[in-house]
C-alpha cells in the first residue's frame, strides 16, 4: 500500500514500480479491491496503478532469491530491486516494506 501511495515520488525520480507476488491472479485483484476498502496506518482508499505480476510458479522469485529457505515453499520474502538499463536487475535494499529508504537510496 506505501509503495503504492508513493508512487508519484517514484515516478520523479524516473522510476518505475511494478510488483511481483507469488499469489494468483484472482488473489491480487481481491488485495486491490481490499485495499481500496480499508484504512491501514493512515492510508485509505488506496489505488495500485503500478503492474502485478503473477509469479505462481514461482520461476522468478526463485530465481532472485525471494523464496524463504525452511519456511515454506510459498512465503516470499519482500525485497525491493532495481533494473539499470544494460546491467539487469540487481538487489537494492531488502528491508520489508521499505519504500522510504528506497527513495532516500534513489536520491542519493
Amino acid at each position: 500500500m506505501t509503495f503504492a501511495t508513493m508512487a508519484e515520488e517514484f515516478k520523479e525520480l524516473d522510476t518505475e514500480l511494478v510488483g511481483l507476488s507469488v499469489d494468483s491472479l484472482y488473489a491480487h485483484i481481491a488485495w486491490l479491491r481490499k485495499i481500496q476498502e480499508i484504512e491501514w496506518k493512515g492510508m485509505k482508499n488506496v489505488e495500485v496503478k503500478f503492474p502485478l505480476i503473477e509469479d505462481i510458479t514461482m520461476e522468478v522469485a526463485k530465481k532472485y532469491g525471494m523464496i524463504q529457505l525452511g519456511q515454506s515453499n510459498t512465503q516470499a520474502v519482500k525485497a525491493v530491486f532495481v533494473s539499470i538499463p544494460r546491467v539487469s536487475f540487481v538487489p537494492f535494499c531488502t528491508i520489508p516494506s521499505a519504500p522510504a529508504e528506497t527513495l532516500m537510496r534513489l536520491r542519493g
